[in-house]
């Protein structure tokens, strides 16, 4: 413990002018503004760019060339943001330059201290300096277009752009196209008057007036400087500080009545000296204490803790004890830390060494650094950064704050809460942090070196990130931050949650579909959406709905049905309980006049006295942040929604909407006795954590009404520890357009790295902006693609004003249009990923993880993802690329180097570290899957909860190791907390290629007990896409017991080569023009349309071309023509082969016009309809692929094109971008008198090569399944084993089935009876066919030539027959066994195809003679019909021809 006194010059930058008085800390990051010429630089390249600048350093003056009006135009350089203040009493701004026209409409002032009133502000004065310059002057303090961010209610302001484009900016015009700029200041009228003294007469004085003001303020100073160094013990210091102020004395004495001049020059002497004694005389103090070290510096008390062994907290204050109750901060700090102190004497340092994190704190200077044990800078502030600038918070004292930082140079942050202006990286930004529609403010960022800054403040908050630092200016009592650091990512993210709250789980519906409008009338329309819905068989799990429900404005937010509407409400909650939905309900943090909880608020003094929307109603905010007020807001929640039924709680405008501000509003004093201004940004915090305690604490409370629910809430706001009451927040009342949609992406991730994991946005922008809605082919295409995007956020919801939402509205199933078919697909999607999703939503709750990370955060070691704003990772598997803009069918993703990426619409697979060219028709989004991935796959269902999980697709995406956890309970409510839910884990081992399903932890009431897992390891052949697959490696039969299973199969790819090469002009470009009528090079064209040709593609009816610059169309206005283009290649190579085009056939608004548009080779054709889910509605609607595989004989010529016939209207196609490319499929040969029957399982084509009886039945075995459509496409009949009946020979009964299986025997009847038969796509299996035992008959498959053993019997005819001796079957055939001897005494087997049994007289030698004899060889019967020798004899056992027959 130290205590030092000293003198240091130039440290403490002074509170001048007499303020210090008021001050208990002396130190500041800011200056008092002063004019140096390099502060102001160019406002933009159309006026005056930064070339036409010049600067003189040695006269501080700066020169502007540029004629024209106003282009003398300038700005105070945004690196000056925040750096500079002012005196209250400043209230005049004045310009002085060369040759500067003194004309009306000349000069204008366009933003002052972050102020525009998109208008332009003229001088209040102009005058004649006399040396050749012009002097501009307004008067700020009267100028309404100048003064709304000037408070001069405080003692010092800013000079800041508030958030804003500019600090100041103005245009002046000079006479001669040129002006030298020599200052630029702020001055007290007597000021301006006594440096210019043709400002005298202008501003109202007289020499002699003017020098009795000056004269009484320089006594009132003399006054102040004695006083200030009185009680100062003897020192040099004060000998000059007294002899000053002797002197000014001297002058104050003697000073004539016009010597304004001498007087004012004393004064500004008297001040500077001043203020040099007071920021000279410093002390410092330091002690350890618990957890950190209290130190002081001169007033200022500075705390240094380790809130945990990875969070420092830092609190400076001029109060001595730390009395703040954080709003945000939950975690409670160390009692105890371990950690070294040591002091560097020489340094002036002491330095904290925690576990993982070291502290140096600057004794004299009060700059606290920080570092990770192995010496590695983590964070240090500014020196001489730290201010405290006193002001009024309304009754109470208190200060603008301000600290700043150093980062390193290549260092990028993220965060600072939802800060929609398209970026990720917050570095090089300024802007005020005030919550407001569309923007949630935090102050925290998160470095790319990995480590978190959290400023624990409330007030509005100016960020600044530029070349001086990093600097948060806040009002308050106290500078209070915290330093969170981590080894990776992920560890930050921890911390914030540690620090700042866990989030709890969701129930399960809430990942499902909201369907919303802004908004549904009546009661009767919310039910009938819902009922809809269930009608189409689209799923739905809530339906919302939004304001009104109570009435007119004056009725605002009433928390109850008093709309003549809704007066069926109780019918309309029960008819959508019914249906299987819920419903959330539209409540608000504001009030009608006449409204009940408006009355019960203003009675007890807490609402805020703020406009509120609706506007001019009387609609005000409700104070949230005292016990009374949220008390009282619960209780009409509860009677007036809660016990009608309703869901959940959509929490709409909790920033709150403030409008017409005045800054009186915030001097409001709220029921926890701070300011409005001082909690401003925590309000949405308070509001939402009002409503979750009461639902938590009345369900705790076995409320009926809540008992079993989780809280269910969305909201338009957030702040820090917002993630406790697991809220889903959303981004606001976005504008549609595409910049916008964009925007989306790095404001949710920045949002999601300040803890808050619940994210989500109005599916097509809430306002239509330039778009006119669902009939405006444009806005679907935008709606669309947000579709896609917001299938992967942590909630999907419709909604939006000026038109509607509902997937009906787009059109209908099957239409041809696709839109409604796109959307349902989507929302399908959404379902299959119910179980990953909740799996995720387990893994934020209990081990800190989030929905949604920026590349630059999930992949922080990989800095080529720092600038990726339009991708993310959806929780640890998917990377998800949104297409962001129009009319585009494709586009570039960036894939994380040290990772393998599985496409997951193809299954193809890439090494990271590399930018891949997308293909994405209208109805597919990019999305790749992290190598390693186990993903559920979960079932088809119309809501949540309609179907267990007890039969799951479980996705492995190979390429790495890797782990998953399947999470379940009881899916809606809060017994999870107290252990009761299960976690399933699931491992990858890519070495050994085994997938081991762990043993299950925990339980739950109604906990499935056993369940099948039916696995696929993803390839390009399968477990690609959003359909389930049909062809899994391994089915597991699970009970809670570890198991293990090896995908062992290697499925095999289909390898292409381009040869477009054979195709002339495959892309039209190479008659470099549009054509008319014309056939392109290398084409043939037979068209009888109105047109047909060649454009350059994006033209206003045309959509960008795919390839160069050209595409090729036809169109006419008759549907009754036929159009075709085609190009005959006559040296084709034999061979398989693939055939591309980009082809547009949209339709127009109503106009259907998609027919037979198609792709040809010869005589194989593929239909534009039949690939494309969604054609477009208008004629700039992007390219899609259509493609084709036919065979070419290398002899016969091969006709390629394109063909349009049949539309409903109009003969249309657009085309570009051919494309061949030559096939090589993978082919397994499997013939049946081959030998061996080894080959490796997987999915390959398959060429069967046997003979077959074209007439009657076959046995077929085979080791792959085949699909239904594949059974017919090669089998008129499948018969499968299903029963044994004895009669005279026993018959075989075989029944009509579906498909084929692997390993399993039938009867078969092919189509054609060619020797070679050809799969494509078979998942072959090497394990042995399986033997189908019936009634003591095995029915055996073998897929290599087999020797019967004598009791086999092989298909002959229509007969099974016991065959001589050394008989065998070939492979890929069936033998029947008989398994008892009952039955094996028989020669033949019957079969009985459908009921229908083979007749006797198609079996052999049916008129042949013989003898019939009894087991003791006694003869019953002599030359006989040999199908008529057991006729009239008892059953039993006979000998016929020295065989036994059993009758």
């Amino acid at each position: 413990m130290k205590t030092t006194l000293f003198f240091r010059h130039s440290y403490w930058r002074g509170l001048a002018w007499g303020l210090l008085c008021l001050t208990v800390c002396r130190a500041n990051a800011q200056e008092s503004y002063r004019f140096r010429c390099r502060d102001y630089v160019s406002t933009d390249n159309n006026r005056a760019p930064q070339s036409a600048f010049s600067y003189d350093d040695e006269q501080n003056t700066f020169t502007v060339s540029a004629g024209g009006d106003c282009n003398i135009a300038f700005q105070m350089d945004p690196k000056k943001d925040g750096a500079y203040y002012i005196r209250n009493t400043q209230d005049y701004f004045l310009v002085q330059g060369t040759d500067l026209s003194v004309a009306a409409g000349k000069n204008f002032i366009w933003w002052f201290n972050g102020f525009n009133n998109n208008g332009q502000t003229a001088p209040t004065h102009t005058a004649d300096n006399g040396d050749g310059t012009t002097l501009l002057l307004w008067n700020i303090r009267e100028t309404a277009s100048l003064n709304p961010n000037m408070n001069y209610g405080d003692s010092l302001l800013f000079l800041t752009s508030n958030g804003k484009s500019f600090i100041h900016a103005m245009g002046f015009t000079a006479n001669k196209g040129k002006s030298t700029i020599s200052n630029i200041a702020y001055y007290a009228r007597y000021e301006a008057a006594a440096t210019y003294a043709p400002l005298i007469p202008v501003l109202g004085y007289e020499e002699e007036t003017l020098t009795d003001e000056i004269r009484t303020r320089l006594g009132a100073t003399i006054s102040q400087a004695m006083k200030l160094i009185e009680k100062d013990a003897a020192s040099e210091e004060k000998d000059k500080m007294e002899a000053v102020a002797r002197a000014a004395q001297g002058v104050f004495d003697t000073a004539g009545k016009e010597d304004y001049a001498l007087v004012f020059g004393v004064l500004k002497k008297l001040e500077e000296a001043m203020s040099g004694y007071r920021n000279e005389v410093l002390s410092y103090h330091y002690e350890r204490t618990a957890n950190g070290i209290h130190a002081t510096l001169n007033d200022m008390h500075i705390h240094v803790l380790f809130h945990a062994d990875s969070v420092i907290r830092v609190c400076k204050s001029p109060l001595e004890t730390l009395r703040k109750k954080s709003l945000s901060v939950v975690g409670a700090p160390e009692e105890q830390a371990r950690f070294d102190l040591a002091e560097d004497t020489e340094r002036k340092t002491v330095t904290l060494s925690g576990r993982k994190v070291r502290v140096v704190y600057h004794l004299s200077t009060g700059q606290v650094e920080t570092f990770r044990t192995d010496g590695t800078s983590v964070l240090k502030e500014k020196e001489s950064s730290t201010s405290f600038l006193p002001v009024k918070d309304g009754p109470n004292d208190s200060y603008r704050l301000a600290q700043s930082f150093r980062l390193d140079a290549d260092e990028d942050i993220y965060g600072m809460g939802q800060i929609q202006d398209g970026k990720l990286s917050r570095r090089g930004t300024t802007f005020s942090l005030q919550q407001d529609n569309r923007f949630v403010c935090i102050p925290y960022f998160q470095s790319s070196k990995n480590y978190a800054l959290f400023w624990d403040n409330y007030s509005p908050t100016v960020f600044t990130d530029n070349e001086e630092g990093t600097r948060f200016q806040s009002t308050g009592t106290e500078i209070d931050y915290y330093i969170l650091c981590g080894g990776r990512s992920a560890d930050v993210l921890s911390a914030m949650r540690g620090l700042t709250g866990k989030s709890p789980m969701p129930a399960l519906w809430n990942f499902g579909l909201y369907q919303s409008r802004e908004r549904y009338v009546s009661a009767d329309e919310t039910r009938d959406v819902v009922r809809q819905y269930r009608k189409l068989g689209v799923p739905l799990d809530c339906i919302v709905q939004d304001w009104q429900y109570w009435g007119d404005n004056a009725h605002w937010n009433a928390l109850e049905f008093l709309n003549p509407t809704f007066a069926n409400h109780e019918e309309m909650i029960r008819d959508v309980h019914d249906n299987h939905a819920r419903l959330m309900i539209s409540i608000w943090a504001n009030f009608g006049p006449q409204t009940r909880p408006y009355a019960s608020m203003a009675q007890a003094g807490r609402l805020l006295p703020a406009e509120s929307y609706p506007t001019r109603c009387g609609v005000r905010p409700y104070d949230v942040y005292g016990e009374t007020s949220r008390n009282i807001y619960w209780d009409y929640l509860y009677k007036g929604l809660i016990t009608k039924g309703i869901d959940a709680y959509w929490m709409d405008s909790s920033e709150p909407d403030y409008f017409d501000p005045k800054p009186t509003d915030m001097d409001y004093v709220t029921e926890t006795g701070q300011t409005w201004r001082a909690l401003r940004n925590a309000f949405p915090l308070a509001h939402v954590g009002g409503v979750y305690t009461h639902h938590r604490q009345a369900a705790a409370a076995g409320d009926p009404y809540l008992q079993g629910k989780r809280v269910s809430i969305l909201t338009r706001s957030a702040f820090a520890g917002q993630q406790r009451y697991g809220a889903n927040t959303w981004s606001g009342d976005v504008t549609a357009s595409w910049e916008n949609f964009a925007a989306q992406i790095p404001a949710a991730c920045n949002l999601s790295v300040c803890g808050i994991p619940y994210w989500n946005s109005d599916i097509g922008g809430f306002f239509l902006g330039r778009f006119g809605g669902v009939g405006d082919p444009a806005w679907r295409r935008l709606y669309m693609r947000w579709v896609q995007f917001g299938t992967f956020t942590p909630m999907m919801r419709f909604h939006g004003t000026q038109t509607p939402r509902e997937i009906y509205q787009f059109g209908a199933a099957g239409d041809g249009v696709g839109d409604f078919d796109q959307i349902l697909k989507y929302v399908r999607i959404r379902y299959r990923l119910l179980p990953y999703l909740y799996s995720t939503a387990w893994q934020v709750s209990a081990h800190d993880a989030t929905f949604m990370q920026a590349l630059a955060v999930a992949f922080n070691e990989d800095p080529k993802g720092y600038d990726v704003t339009d991708e993310y990772m959806f929780g640890s598997s998917f990377l998800v690329a949104p297409v962001v803009q129009d009319a585009v069918n494709h586009r570039d993703v960036y894939l994380p180097a040290g990772h393998r990426w599985i496409d997951f619409w193809t299954g193809e697979a890439y090494e990271g570290g590399r930018t891949v060219r997308k293909s994405a028709h209208a109805d597919v989004m990019p999305l790749y899957v992290k190598a390693g991935s186990i993903v559920p796959w979960g079932p088809d269902v119309q809501y949540a909860e309609e179907k267990r999980w007890d039969s799951l697709e479980i996705r492995v995406y190979p390429g790495a190791d890797g782990r998953f956890v399947l999470y379940e309970d009881e899916n809606d409510t809060y017994n999870y907390e107290a252990g009761c839910y299960s976690e399933i884990p699931f491992v990858w081992d890519e070495a050994t290629q085994t997938l081991t399903v762990g043993e299950r932890k925990g339980a739950f009431e109604g906990m499935l007990d056993k369940r099948t897992f039916r696995i696929c390891k993803v390839s390009v052949r399968r477990g690609i896409g959003d359909a389930h697959e049909t062809e899994y490696e391994a089915t597991v039969a699970y009970d809670g017991s570890a198991v293990s299973v090896r995908l062992d199969s290697e499925d095999r790819a289909v390898g292409e080569t381009e040869v477009t090469r054979y195709i002339q002009n495959p892309g039209f470009e190479e008659d470099n023009a549009p054509l008319n009528k014309k056939a392109p090079a290398g084409w043939t064209v037979n068209s009888p349309t109105t047109w047909w040709g060649v454009n350059k593609g994006g033209g206003n009816a045309d959509p960008a071309a795919t390839e160069g610059q050209y595409i090729f169309g036809v169109w006419d206005g008759s549907n009754a023509l036929t159009a075709e283009i085609s190009q005959v290649l006559s040296d084709l190579p034999s061979g398989r082969y693939k055939l591309t085009v980009d082809m547009h056939a949209p339709h127009k608004n109503a106009l259907r016009r998609v027919g037979d548009q198609c792709l040809f080779a010869n005589g194989e054709k593929a239909f534009f309809r039949d690939q494309i889910m969604t054609a477009g509605l208008s004629d700039n609607y992007p390219f899609q692929t259509v493609e084709l595989e036919f065979i070419a004989d290398g002899q016969t010529p091969v006709k390629i094109g394109v063909s349009t016939s049949g539309a409903p209207a109009e003969t249309w196609f657009k085309i570009d971008n051919f494309r061949l490319f030559r096939m090589e499929r993978p082919v397994l040969e499997l013939d049946e008198n081959e030998s061996s029957a080894s080959w490796q399982p997987g999915m390959t084509d398959v060429v069967l090569h046997r003979t077959w009886d074209a007439e009657g039945w076959n046995t077929l075995c085979v080791p792959f399944a085949l699909t239904e459509a594949e059974t017919k496409a090669h089998f008129t009949g499948v018969k499968e084993l299903v029963s044994v009946e004895r009669h005279d020979d026993p018959v075989l009964c075989f029944k009509e089935t579906g498909r084929i299986l692997a390993g399993k025997p039938y009867l078969v009847k092919p189509c054609l009876s060619q020797e070679r038969m050809e799969f494509r796509d078979a998942v072959v299996r090497n394990d042995a066919p399986l033997s189908h035992m019936v009634d003591g008959v095995s029915f055996t498959g073998t897929y290599q030539p087999a020797l019967l053993q004598p009791e086999g019997y092989v298909l002959q005819g229509d007969v099974f027959l016991r065959p001589s001796d050394g008989a065998s079957v070939k492979g890929f055939q069936a033998y029947v066994t008989a398994d008892d001897a009952q039955t094996a005494v028989y020669d033949r087997m019957l079969i009985d195809v459908d009921g229908k049994v083979t007749p006797v007289m198609q079996v052999g030698r049916e008129e042949e003679y013989v003898d019939v004899y009894g087991v003791n060889a006694v003869r019953l019967k002599t030359r006989c019909k040999a199908g008529e020798a057991l006729r009239g004899l008892p059953h039993g056992v006979y000998i016929v021809n020295g065989k036994k027959r059993v009758k």
